[in-house]
């Protein structure tokens, strides 16, 4: 029978912490060293007791089937008797290697054996030698090619060779993925397997669905032994606690507790009791975790008394009474701590940064950097920091605790007025970041790491900044405003960088199916969940093998000056932060100033009012409200509005602006969802004539984008030629509780197809969803005048409408926003003429989740779209407009504030609900659109060309007058 995985060794305190959840332990003597040296091949272990068996009791085995079954008795015993004869099973009787799959398994069996005795050296040595026999009999894929890959990768794991365990890992899974049947359990140890490694690797979407794929394993299963269920559910908890889903990792944590006492070992007791009160900790049950860690210490017996376990509990209690500021307690947990960790090695002390946080928020700073200081040289082996020569060769396990104790000893240099030094360290820090990012494959996992870098960001900006007022030193500004670009849009630019042309189909189809399966899961379907996760892991494998990319590459202060400075442009760049909010403006010329928000913490109570305000107050024409109740809506209009202004444009800004005529607005947090054209610059009393308002659209053409980066990779992407030049979708939809009758998107699209002869233009039932996948890579321009939804609980669930069967907004009718990941859009320009896109879940670090910014990630330079439920003949009016003004020559930014102030000066649509909610993001520049010019003559235009048909059909009136005349 196989031998149990091992449970990884001080595994509670390295998931807990977040740090490397494996130690090496060499077993073997200086001796056996030496002599595996002096041999050229790696040492073999001593038996543990008795010596090794002699060759006599080899021989007397019999064949090779009888050596491997007595190497499988002795196993049964752990002893490492059985490894001659497992290496004796590879022979024949004249001592020559036999490549057979007895062989094979006799290799897996040796490395086994010392795994099972915890010398991981040499069972990766063997593992390796089964693998290389096993593969060699078995081209394609086979069961026993995965397992030996799955216990190599524990192996590598234990010895901290974290990125080599990853590789094993994931080739056992390759293989699991082609195979019609394996061994359930074997496969549940991988998926753990891998869940530990993604974890340590902070590749959280892999650790989740590895995770999710396991517990649902195990349900499946049914027969499962409590060792492994136990595995599962902690693997579970921990994921879930680190992506912060605390309610069901709380769920988890508590099956822990119940199954630990059916397990030999009573260590796993006090491991799932020191689970159970971390999440609670998270959770805010601060007391009720205090008793789960009180209930692990009463464990302890003089034989675990030093196990790392206990390690982690007397840490987790030290840092409990730290937060309750009893000092006597927090000494003595930090020495017991210290105490157990000295007997088995220091190094999961020295990676644990919570009692220098406790130091640091007590103020004893030099007590904190000492401590900070000796952990840290620990861990580099005292060489520093010098990442431009070690960042590649930086084991990923040392880089967790490196990242948490830096920011430990930033804040503290801070705290003692030692600025330079803090921004030494997160320089180093974020070097280490981007190095965990640029391992991570999935945008979930880049977004949970964007998050969490976010508040380094922060407080280097703010440091910069303060070092700028000080010593005036323009460099400080510009690091800053570095930063600020570094600290935005991650996955967006990474999905720019990609090239979408190394693609396979079946990468396309997969993420198809992953769309479709995420959305059945949020609707409840039974049974999809572990179908999700499965396709999850396999796409991970394929995307694998793709080029890596990432989201950052150097910040080009010249070339975003000479872009703005081309267009004549002025960046107005927002960062909002818990340590100061502001704003950077960057001119044409070059200069940069940052001028703070004040009342920044109010900003998104005062944006949803303003946008409340908007829709409540508007009207057409003439407000059927009492005048009263229109008197106050207009008054709320003005009073949030003009407050947004004063906050968002300050008077200092204001001034060094003096209102360009061309600004490009990069937006931080809420402010995405702003309609910045619309904000009043100047106070009004009701009743108010909202065309003739003051608006910041009157002054300046506006363009937005998600970084300065982004303005510059858009603006230097290849260009093609098209098939089409524009492609527009105008889906009609039966009058039903869920989508209602669309009058004017037909005519809008009509008008369009007028305006650029070289459209392909649908309607009605024809414009549907599987034509839009097929032709959205062949369209210069993607129009869609359709129905969109947000869903603000679950990005993926928000969609945009096509025609069903029978006008109904079937499943194939919609395009949701997960299906754009692979989506290859690759146009100069793609308009959302639909409800909410421009709106979406707000990702800390990175953008809204919105439809605008799932295209612009596919590949189109510029989006034009919508931040609420527009009015349908409203829009087709501003459209249209900029259609017209496009094909005349205008450029995008241009053509769109054209259009926009012709609304407003129109007696029906002059409220900025009709016209403020159209937000161009990206390139701004003009369309080469093939279209009729004629609607865009001036005035005498018009004039001149009446007068030539009065004159042409006055010369035929009287050749006609002659020609009667002369017949009579």
């Amino acid at each position: 029978m196989r031998k149990k995985a091992r449970m990884p060794r001080n595994a509670a305190a390295a998931h807990i912490l977040g740090r490397n959840s494996f130690s090496p332990v060499m077993r073997w003597t200086p001796f056996a060293v030496l002599v595996g040296m002096l041999l050229g091949c790696p040492p073999l272990d001593l038996p543990a007791q008795g010596g090794p068996p002699a060759m006599e009791e080899v021989r007397a085995a019999g064949g090779r089937a009888g050596l491997l079954a007595e190497g499988e008795r002795w196993l049964e015993q752990d002893d490492l008797r059985a490894v001659p004869y497992f290496l004796a099973a590879t022979r024949d009787r004249q001592g020559r290697p036999v490549i057979d799959s007895l062989a094979g398994r006799a290799l897996h069996r040796a490395a086994t054996a010392y795994y099972n005795q915890a010398n991981d050296s040499l069972a990766a040595h063997y593992y390796r030698r089964a693998i290389a026999l096993r593969d060699s009999l078995y081209p394609f894929p086979h069961e026993d090619r995965a397992l030996s890959r799955s216990n190599l990768s524990h192996s590598l794991g234990y010895l901290g060779k974290l990125d080599s365990a990853v590789i094993a890992i994931r080739e056992a899974h390759a293989i699991y993925d082609r195979l019609p049947r394996f061994d359930s359990i074997d496969y549940l140890r991988s998926l753990n397997q891998l869940a530990v490694l993604a974890k340590d690797l902070r590749d959280f979407r892999i650790a989740y669905s590895s995770s999710m794929r396991a517990t649902g394993l195990v349900e499946q299963i049914g027969q499962v032994e409590p060792y492994d269920r136990f595995i599962t559910y902690y693997n579970a908890a921990l994921t879930l606690l680190r992506m912060d889903e605390l309610d069901p990792a709380l769920d988890f944590a508590r099956r822990t507790v119940d199954l630990a006492p059916a397990l030999e070992n009573p260590i796993f007791i006090p491991i799932a009791h020191n689970l159970l009160a971390i999440v609670q900790r998270e959770l805010g049950l601060v007391r009720e975790g205090y008793q789960n860690l009180k209930k692990a210490e009463r464990m302890i017996t003089p034989d675990t008394r030093n196990d790392p376990t206990y390690g982690d509990v007397y840490l987790n209690l030290a840092e409990y009474y730290g937060g309750e500021n009893d000092v006597e307690n927090f000494e003595i947990y930090r020495e017991r701590a210290r105490r157990v960790f000295e007997t088995i090695g220091l190094r999961d002390y020295y990676t644990s940064e919570k009692i220098p946080e406790i130091l640091l928020r007590w103020r004893r700073y030099e007590e904190a950097l000492q401590v900070v200081n000796e952990r840290l040289a620990f861990l580099t082996g005292g060489t520093g920091f010098d990442f431009a020569d070690s960042l590649a060769n930086l084991p990923a396990a040392d880089i967790i605790p490196l990242i948490d104790l830096l920011s430990v000893r930033a804040r503290t240099y801070t705290a003692t007025g030692q600025g330079a030094r803090a921004l030494s360290d997160y320089d180093a820090l974020f070097a280490l970041q981007e190095h965990l990012r640029a391992a991570v494959n999935d945008a979930a996992s880049r977004r949970y790491l964007s998050r969490n870098l976010r508040p380094y960001f922060d407080r280097a900006i703010a440091l910069h900044l303060e070092s700028y007022r000080a010593e005036g030193r323009e460099e400080s500004l510009w690091r800053a405003f570095a930063l600020s670009e570094q600290s935005r849009a991650y996955s967006l630019l990474t999905a720019l960088h990609a090239s979408r042309e190394t693609v396979s189909p079946e990468v396309r189809q997969l993420v198809t199916r992953i769309s479709s399966l995420e959305r059945r899961v949020a609707a409840g379907e039974a049974g999809t969940q572990a179908d999700l996760e499965a396709a999850r892991l396999r796409l991970d494998g394929l995307q694998r093998q793709l080029p890596r990319t990432t989201g950052s590459r150097q910040f080009d202060r010249d070339a975003l000056i000479k872009h703005l400075a081309a267009r004549n442009c002025t960046l107005l760049e927002y960062h909002l932060s818990p340590e100061g909010s502001l704003v950077f403006l960057l001119t044409p010329d070059g200069k940069l100033t940052a001028h703070p928000i004040a009342a920044d913490s109010l900003l998104a109570p005062w944006s949803t009012a303003w946008r409340e305000a908007i829709e409540a107050s508007s009207y057409r024409r003439k407000s059927l409200r009492p005048s009263s109740e229109q008197d106050s809506l207009d008054r709320a209009f003005v009073t949030h509005g003009t407050r947004l202004a004063e906050a968002l444009l300050p008077g200092r800004l204001r001034e060094a602006l003096h209102l360009r005529p061309r600004l490009c607005i990069v937006p931080d947090g809420v402010l995405h969802y702003l309609p910045f054209g619309g904000l009043p610059l100047a106070a009004a009393e009701p009743p108010l004539r909202y065309a003739e308002l003051d608006y910041l659209q009157r002054h300046a053409t506006l363009q937005y984008a998600y970084s300065g980066d982004y303005l510059l990779e858009v603006d230097q992407r290849r260009r093609r030629d098209y098939a089409y030049e524009v492609v527009a979708f105008a889906p009609s939809f039966a009058d039903d509780r869920r989508l209602s009758p669309l009058v004017h998107n037909a005519e809008e699209v009509r008008t369009i197809a007028t305006l650029v002869p070289a459209t392909r233009a649908f309607f009605g039932a024809e414009a549907r969803r599987d034509s839009f996948l097929s032709l959205a890579g062949k369209a210069r321009v993607l129009h869609l005048s359709s129905h969109g939804s947000v869903n603000a609980t679950d990005p993926n669930l928000s969609f945009v409408a096509f025609s069903g069967e029978g006008g109904t907004p079937e499943e194939d009718g919609l395009l949701y926003f997960n299906d754009l990941y692979a989506l290859p859009v690759d146009n100069e320009l793609t308009v959302l003429s639909a409800c909410e896109t421009a709106i979406g879940q707000l990702a800390i670090g990175e953008t809204t989740m919105s439809f605008a910014s799932a295209f612009a990630a596919a590949g189109a330079r510029s989006t034009l779209t919508t931040l609420w439920a527009v009015d349908d003949a409203a829009t087709r009016d501003l459209v249209t407009g900029f259609y017209r003004r496009l094909v005349g020559g205008q450029d995008r930014v241009t053509a769109l504030h054209g259009a926009q102030e012709e609304l407003r000066t129109t007696v029906a649509y002059g409220h900025p609900y009709y016209w403020a909610g159209l937000m161009l993001y990206g390139s701004g520049g003009t369309l080469p659109l093939d279209g009729e010019e004629a609607t865009l003559m001036p005035w005498w235009g018009y004039l001149l060309s009446a007068s030539l048909v009065v004159a042409i059909l006055y010369y035929f009136l009287r050749v006609l007058r002659n020609a009667t005349a002369y017949e009579s």
